[in-house]
């Protein structure tokens, strides 16, 4: 090489680095979104036949492994389930006391991803006029009915959000109502306006009901609205075919009544209701809904 073309092979590589080193700073990673799972689990005490616990259990754990969701609500979760999964899924804890006597009585439970979710707080609330006392039931509703809470904090980013959980009565129409205000009134007290929330359920009910009305801010009731997004409608609109409950027949049409929402600041990108079975065998006799979301 001549003494020229080193020269210029030098000032090339100056230029270049000093190009590189002038340049716009690499933009910052985008915090990591959160994928959220709605799952009504049916009690496993019930007699099923085919699609009795003991042969559903581990269906349950796969479809839940190749899903791979940050948090999962579930509902009608007895404790010795809760655990069976916990077998079967050990990077998921547990919010709900599964094995404590009063675990029978609420039946909603959060799972959640423990290397990716740290839980900050949780709680239960009754779903009725004396809602700090557990189990109660004052309305018209057949069961007790609560809403499992827990704050959590993203291990990567270090965001916080609030998740909650809750099944509304299966037959109780004004406990349904009066439950969905609870739930209202409760999120505006904890979650501050700026720090976004997501709620799934089993609400017993369609879009068109109060209850479902009343979370999204569809009916305001003295001045007070609930703000939560329903995933699906963000992602999908209306279909004709996305009933979530089937009574294990496999079929789909008919209301969805399982909700995953978000209030502002979470924006919905992928919403699927779960339809696997394995010839006569489900998971459940709910079908799963699975939401992704960004943050805004």
């Amino acid at each position: 090489m001549t003494r020229m073309t080193a020269v210029l092979a030098l000032a090339l590589c100056v230029l270049a680095g000093t190009s590189a080193a002038d340049g716009p700073p690499p933009a910052p990673a985008a915090p990591p979104g959160i994928t959220a799972m709605t799952f009504n689990l049916r009690i496993a005490l019930v007699p099923d036949g085919w699609n009795a616990w003991p042969f559903r259990a581990g269906f349950v754990a796969d479809v839940i492994r190749r899903e791979d969701p940050d948090v999962v609500g579930a509902q009608e979760t007895l404790g010795f389930a809760a655990k069976d999964l916990l077998r079967r899924l050990p990077e998921y804890a547990v919010l709900g006391k599964p094995g404590d006597a009063d675990f029978w009585l609420e039946l909603n439970a959060i799972f959640y991803r423990r290397d990716r979710l740290e839980a900050l707080d949780s709680g239960i609330l009754t779903l009725s006029d004396t809602p700090e006392k557990r189990g109660s039931r004052t309305w018209d509703n057949v069961a007790s009915r609560s809403v499992l809470w827990a704050r959590f904090r993203q291990r990567a980013g270090g965001r916080c959000f609030y998740f909650y959980d809750t099944h509304l009565d299966h037959r109780g129409g004004d406990s349904k109502t009066r439950g969905a205000r609870v739930i209202r009134d409760l999120v505006a007290r904890q979650a501050a306006p700026a720090e976004p929330a997501l709620l799934t359920g089993d609400f017993n009910c369609n879009v068109a009901a109060p209850a479902w009305r009343i979370l999204t801010g569809a009916q305001v009731e003295e001045g007070r609205a609930g703000d939560f997004r329903d995933a699906w409608l963000a992602v999908h609109g209306r279909e004709p075919e996305e009933g979530t409950y089937h009574g294990y027949t496999g079929h789909s049409v008919g209301a969805r009544i399982d909700f995953v929402l978000a209030r502002p600041g979470l924006r919905a990108v992928r919403a699927d209701i779960l339809r696997d079975r394995r010839g006569p065998l489900f998971p459940s006799d709910h079908y799963p809904v699975i939401a992704r979301f960004e943050w805004e």
